[in-house]
């Protein structure tokens, strides 16, 4: 059998299985409902009435007396499907009360109920289109005079209204009619009812109720298909008028009247995302979602509106597994900044803020605290780099860094107690630790707030600020999620922490205070790792080196540095805190900070004249020391004969410094070296001091000799290793661009992105605008919505910069002649060409619109085995080309106009219903130029398409 005939069997036996009536009947009130319903009334109206009305053929005396019959036969329906459902209920069963063979009864019930009930009746023609159901097995038999009986439409709107706004929500009739046609049509004649009363909208209750009932995607449907559906004639009625304005005014207001799930739903509706698998077009679709949202509507309060968007705003961002909701919410987060930044910081910032930051002090729940955190990711993903940093000046950026670093701290010192971050869709990826989430998002700020060493320097200075002053994070060990609490009010739960004698909590303070720091300077080392910049380190270990020996050499006993010393804890703490970071930082990438040899060079030019300085004090301290001890000091003297000159205090530190420079020396060429021969000379001058007491000191003014007196070097001169510093500069930032382009972290990689446009927008010798146009093609493919409207956007700037490359690479990837493109990206690049088209605008050059006129043709004419989708979006092109610059393509107007009346002549399934929508688009973009449409040729003249799409909203409407 072919594979088309056993679909057709297949359909046939479903559709027997759906006709075939039960092999027995139970004899239960209901099943004897429906038999006699069947028997008795439906299988007795027939196909046709022989130019007899349908009341007529079957008895009925007219429409009011026929629906009478309907509403009874419902009342008795839900009387016992209710009556079944609390026998169900008593015993614990999971049942439906309607078999599947009886709902077929059911709908057929209410769909006449409803056609005869609410459709017919409604008082005009253009008011019953927008009802969604029409019975057309018995539409033919009802007579063309028959007027419209208003009272019957009361009767069967106020009687189902009475089953939906019922208690019992659990009904299954209230159920059918709650999701079914029906709503829509008892929400539309209540409205039509209430309208003809004369009554206002804040006057009609029972639309509240009836709204109130109803899911809110359900809502922005049946509000979107009514304004779709209502005429648009030139002198409306006055009812139409007022269903208009109250409509739209229901639809403008719903996502903030939805406080739950208003915003969120309407991107999910605007994006198809319910519909649809994947979801295409976006930047489009974003943008109609910006212009809904950044409209106050009329009549209500900026204020009041905007403190009613936000918190659904924060919500939103809040939902990290949702990247095109966090996509679109960043945007449209960017478009109020652009408008008033003080908006963004009064109903985003500060929310954000008085949670990481609480300086209230007050308790905040794990689910408040992960939303916060969730919603940092999210604005770390904002395309918008202004944004993200003024979030940062903010909320204070000492505060913001810093109270991220202490929550980081804190969930690696309680990793074995935090729930763990795991991908849900695959079981077999490793559990990720929380604190490496946090730690990442450190990363990231840090990269979008332009890598400024400030930051660096200031996590090292607390680097074990494991605590705030009035509040501490905890963890609940329920659900194993941290939360914020006030510590005044968690105090009591650790009174029995503190017991022992003074000797046991001071041991203990300090192995806490080791183990601590320990576990932060580890953290510490892990966030440079991630953040990956040899420059950031270096500059950060030169500095901790710097800060360190000035603060050894400063104290005159080492034997100071212990915490026993109250008043001198906080020095001692920062020395050893200080070493333990240069000991493991020297472990770690000891390659990494010599690599910018200069800069290793000065610090140790500038600090050993400090320990140089630092210990000619210290001897002329001691010459001074004056004792009444004579003997004693006789002794001191006697023994300082005897023994050779050390250097007391900064033997430690002194040593650390040659350390580095011998290492500096080792790894560096001679001639690389002698492009710094003066800071070279005053380092050996300095060490020249010490070197009959430090034997390391006469190494190392040999190995500098050897340098400095290297003959080879003069012969080549010094220019032969001198280099390009800006070529180099260049180098180094497209390495850590592409290193970048390769980082796991998404809004890294758009970080790269933007990187790599500048220096290709710099004309830098390092890329060339042909491999920016493929890595940008590169990540366009990427499904991340945040990567790929990234690239989209970069490639803006690329056909500003270099058009005839890049326009060429993206002609060739959407002509895809042999087919090797996803849909997807074809699309992507279709978005690409509308966004060029707007920018370039009455600029646009004929070259170009007139190639892409070319593609776009091609493939709406391939109607054979292309996506429609792909056609759509050539329609679109063609359609901004004609909006935006018609004049620079007139020779090409009546092919585009051909184009749009074929389609409109000869596709006219069901599924080509876009395909006549772009078309109907097209004429549109056309008349709205003035003067152009006079350039079409007599047989596409505006009264011929005029009359064609009369035709076509007729024929659509019949499909």
């Amino acid at each position: 059998m072919s594979k088309e005939n056993k679909v057709l069997s297949k359909s046939k036996t479903l559709k027997d299985i759906l006709e075939k009536g039960p092999d027995f009947i139970n004899n239960t009130p209901l099943d004897n409902f429906f038999k006699e319903l069947n028997d008795d009334f439906l299988s007795k109206i027939p196909d046709t009435c022989d130019d007899k009305s349908l009341y007529d053929y079957m008895g009925y005396e007219d429409n009011h007396k026929f629906v009478f019959k309907l509403l009874s036969y419902f009342d008795k329906l839900y009387e016992l499907t209710t009556q079944l459902q609390s026998e169900i209920a008593k015993k614990d069963q999971n049942l439906l009360p309607v078999s599947l063979h009886d709902v077929k009864y059911m709908d057929r019930l209410l769909n006449l109920l409803l056609f005869h009930g609410i459709t017919i009746n409604l008082p005009s023609s253009e008011l019953r289109n927008l009802t969604p159901i029409s019975n057309n097995l018995t539409a033919s038999m009802v007579s063309p005079s028959y007027q419209p009986d208003e009272l019957t439409l009361r009767e069967v709107t106020s009687r189902l209204l009475n089953i939906i706004m019922s208690s019992n929500i659990t009904n299954y009739i209230r159920t059918a009619l709650l999701r079914g046609p029906a709503y829509p049509m008892l929400y539309l004649s209540q409205l039509i009812i209430s309208i003809e009363q004369q009554q206002e909208e804040e006057s009609i209750p029972i639309l509240y109720d009836l709204e109130s009932i109803q899911d809110t995607y359900t809502l922005y449907v049946m509000y979107t298909n009514f304004i779709q559906c209502l005429p648009s004639s030139s002198s409306p009625s006055h009812n139409v008028i007022a269903m208009r304005k109250f409509i739209m005014n229901k639809l403008a207001t719903l996502p903030i009247r939805r406080t739950e799930d208003g915003i969120i739903t309407l991107i999910d509706f605007i994006l198809g995302t319910r519909e649809d698998m994947e979801v295409t077009n976006l930047p489009n679709k974003f943008e109609r979602i910006y212009s809904v949202l950044m409209s106050i509507p009329q009549g209500m309060r900026p204020g009041k509106y905007l403190s009613l968007l936000f918190p659904q705003l924060y919500h939103c961002l809040s939902l990290i597994d949702r990247p095109e909701v966090i996509t679109c919410v960043n945007g449209l987060v960017s478009r109020f900044f652009m408008r008033n930044k003080k908006i963004v910081r009064d109903f985003l910032w500060k929310p954000v803020g008085d949670v990481l930051c609480n300086l209230d002090g007050r308790d905040f729940d794990f689910r408040q605290l992960n939303d916060c955190i969730n919603v940092l990711i999210s604005l770390s993903k904002n395309n918008d780099v202004e944004v993200v940093s003024d979030l940062i000046v903010f909320l204070d950026w000492k505060k913001f860094f810093l109270n991220l670093w202490i929550y980081c701290l804190f969930l690696k010192k309680n990793e074995d107690k935090v729930l763990n971050v795991k991908e849900r869709e695959n079981e077999n990826v490793p559990v990720v630790p929380y604190f490496e989430v946090i730690l990442s998002l450190l990363k990231t700020f840090f990269i979008l707030n332009d890598g400024k060493f400030d930051v660096l320097n200031l996590l090292s200075l607390n680097l074990v600020n494991f605590e705030h002053e009035n509040w501490k994070y905890m963890i609940d060990l329920e659900n194993g999620m941290p939360y914020i609490a006030n510590k005044a009010e968690s105090i009591l739960n650790e009174l029995n922490l503190n017991e022992g004698t003074d000797d046991e909590n001071k041991l203990n303070e300090i192995s806490n205070f080791f183990n601590a720091m320990d576990l932060a300077v580890q953290l510490y080392i892990d966030l440079l790792k991630l953040i990956n910049d040899d420059e950031k380190t270096k500059d950060i270990f030169l500095t901790i080196l710097n800060r360190w020996v000035k603060k050894t050499t400063s104290r005159h006993d080492q034997s100071t540095l212990s915490l026993g010393e109250e008043d001198d804890i906080n020095g001692n703490v920062m020395v050893l805190i200080d070493l333990k970071l240069l000991e493991k930082m020297n472990q770690e990438f000891k390659t990494d900070i010599i690599k910018q040899t200069k800069d290793v060079l000065t610090v140790i030019n500038d600090l050993v004249d400090f320990v140089q300085f630092q210990d000619d004090k210290l001897k002329e301290e001691e010459e001074t020391v004056d004792s009444d001890d004579e003997d004693e000091e006789d002794e001191e003297e006697t023994a300082s004969e005897q023994k050779p000159v050390e250097l007391p205090h900064i033997s430690t530190a002194f040593k650390t410094i040659l350390e580095l420079f011998s290492y500096t020396l080792n790894n560096s060429t001679k001639n690389y070296l002698l492009q710094y021969k003066n800071i070279l000379s005053s380092i050996d001058e300095k060490l020249m001091k010490f070197i009959n007491n430090v034997p390391e000191c006469k190494t190392l003014h040999e190995n500098v000799q050897s340098v400095l007196n290297d003959q080879q070097f003069d012969k080549m001169g010094p220019e032969a290793e001198l280099v390009d510093e800006e070529l180099e500069k260049d180098k180094e930032t497209l390495h850590r661009v592409m290193m970048d382009l390769n980082d796991p972290l998404v809004p890294i990689k758009a970080h790269g992105l933007v990187e790599l446009r500048q220096l290709i927008k710099k004309k830098s010798k390092v890329i060339d605008v042909d491999r920016g146009v493929q890595i940008h093609l590169q990540f366009m493919k990427n499904q991340d919505p945040f990567i790929y409207m990234n690239a989209i956007k970069g490639f803006a700037s690329l056909i500003q910069l270099e058009t005839d490359k890049t326009m060429n690479v993206l002609l060739e990837f959407y002509r895809d002649d042999k087919s090797r493109n996803k849909l997807d990206d074809i699309l992507k690049v279709g978005e690409i060409f509308i966004n060029y088209v707007q920018y370039e605008n009455k600029l646009l050059g004929s070259h170009y619109a007139n190639l892409l006129v070319d593609v776009c043709l091609d493939k709406i004419k391939t109607h054979n085995g292309l996506d429609n989708r792909i056609r759509m979006s050539s329609m679109s092109i063609l359609g901004i080309i004609l909006q935006v610059n018609a004049i620079g393509v007139q020779s090409r107007v009546n092919e585009m106009v051909d184009c749009a009346v074929g389609i409109l002549h000869l596709e006219t399934g069901e599924d080509e219903a876009i395909m006549r929508r772009a078309a109907v688009h097209l004429i549109h973009d056309l008349f709205s130029n003035d003067g152009i449409s006079s350039n079409l040729s007599a047989e596409y003249g505006p009264e011929r398409l005029k009359t064609l799409l009369e035709y076509t909203r007729t024929k659509i409407r019949m499909i």
